[in-house]
């Protein structure tokens, strides 16, 4: 209700909560709605959603307490011990992903067909594994959910003594974002990251579409290279 014009009641539904917004003064506009409209999230469908630009500017503190009420909403944890993220839109789970990998979280995204109401429908699902990306996960997100059961849950998967997930040695495309704002920050170009590092810079400034991610020791020579401790903890992480 700190919006202009607005006033907003909360409705349980079948365990779920709602919040519903209404003018104040019919005669002047709501302001939570002009709000959505301004972050172009007003009238957008399940499969178009994605994250405002905005919210690539925030702090991390701030990104991990979005992921947590994400996660509240559309987020499973699992005893497999894996955390899912389920949405319609592709963009949106690549937005989370990349959210993600700004705290320093390796995670997937895998794609699934399922039957539901006599039809097919396809979702997206952001998935974190590994004993290194759920201890970040629990410290920095899962911290933070409202729900004391999914903080409990959280906190038995990344539990010591709970059975290793398989390592993978290949980090998402995604993270080159990451790389290349470590890169501006370092002051440095392509070339001489070549020469520090011997990596190609054609695979690194310009990933063709058909590369599914970077190699571990890949990320950490950067990481060194750069003095950056996200991709160096990146580059050491059980994936």
């Amino acid at each position: 209700e700190k919006f202009d014009n607005t006033q907003a009641t909360v409705a349980l539904h079948r365990s779920c909560f709602s919040v519903h917004t209404r003018r104040r003064e019919l005669s002047r506009p709501n302001g939570v709605v002009e709000w959505a409209k301004r972050l172009g999230l007003w009238g957008v469908n399940a499969h178009a959603k994605r994250l405002p630009e905005e919210v690539f500017t925030l702090h991390d503190e701030d990104l991990a307490i979005l992921l947590a009420r994400l996660w509240e909403g559309d987020g499973t944890l699992s005893r497999a011990r894996h955390a899912s993220y389920d949405t319609a839109s592709r963009q949106l789970a690549k937005d989370v992903q990349h959210l993600l990998l700004r705290l320093g979280i390796v995670a997937r995204i895998y794609e699934r067909t399922r039957p539901y109401r006599d039809r097919q429908v396809t979702s997206f699902i952001v998935t974190v594994t590994g004993d290194d990306n759920l201890q970040e996960f629990n410290r920095l997100i899962a911290r933070q959910f409202l729900s004391e059961r999914k903080r409990s849950l959280a906190n038995v998967l990344t539990r010591p003594g709970m059975s290793k997930c398989s390592s993978r040695d290949v980090i998402p495309v995604a993270i080159h974002e990451i790389i290349n704002g470590s890169r501006v920050r370092a002051g440095m170009t392509w070339n001489e990251i070549q020469e520090r590092t011997g990596l190609s810079p054609r695979a690194l400034c310009s990933p063709d579409q058909s590369k599914r991610g970077y190699r571990r020791w890949v990320v950490a020579r950067l990481g060194e290279c750069f003095e950056s401790p996200v991709l160096s903890r990146l580059g050491s992480s059980d994936v």
